[in-house]
């Protein structure tokens, strides 16, 4: 089936005059909407929120439901699930989701990255790198921060009642360490300090 370079291709139907568009000049197909500017330009103007509505790559298989993004001769990323780990949902820097994989997301929420067996809410498996003055904020409300400000390691506690902080040891001082190494001086400003061996 031959159509002239200047003429569209459309599939239309009842109450759809957009359903399919290919546009004879670009080569650009266009899925509701006339006037695609991609290679494939999906267009909706609903409410819908339910399955109905986006795309569905669907796999009725064994093999894995991907969508694979490539640099050519230079990257390949796939994203999808992975059928034969527990339905994870992947990210690999490679062609399947079975190797390279960089993150992982488990039907339990649980979230892997540089690991795809994530055994807690966020698992990571490397290290981290975080700048000078940024903030791991702990507590519902915002109580605690730990932080590097360049010089020193600051655990700022604005924790409302007791403010104790307890390294390996629970009790009623405010600072209460269950094994301690000081090289150096040690301060204090009046606050109770335990030691315990």
């Amino acid at each position: 089936m031959l159509f002239r370079s200047d003429k569209d291709f459309r599939v239309e139907g009842v109450g759809q005059v957009k359903a399919l568009v290919v546009n004879g000049a670009s080569g650009n197909v266009g899925i509701g909407i006339t006037n695609a500017i991609s290679h494939l330009h999906l267009y909706e103007n609903t409410s819908s929120v339910d399955s109905t509505t986006g795309l569905i790559i669907e796999q009725d298989g064994t093999g894995d439901a991907i969508v694979q993004f490539l640099l050519t001769t230079k990257r390949r990323w796939t994203v999808g699930i992975d059928n034969s780990d527990f339905d994870k949902f992947k990210i690999a820097s490679t062609a399947g989701l079975d190797s390279s994989t960089r993150i992982t997301i488990q039907a339990s929420g649980n979230v892997g990255i540089g690991t795809s067996t994530p055994a807690e809410k966020l698992e990571i498996s490397g290290n981290i790198f975080q700048k000078d003055n940024d903030k791991y904020i702990l507590g519902t409300g915002k109580d605690a921060k730990i932080y590097y400000d360049g010089t020193n390691l600051i655990i700022d506690s604005d924790v409302v009642g007791t403010g104790k902080v307890l390294i390996g040891a629970t009790g009623d001082d405010d600072l209460k360490l269950n094994s301690i190494e000081i090289d150096g001086d040690l301060n204090h400003d009046g606050a109770n300090v335990g030691f315990y061996g």
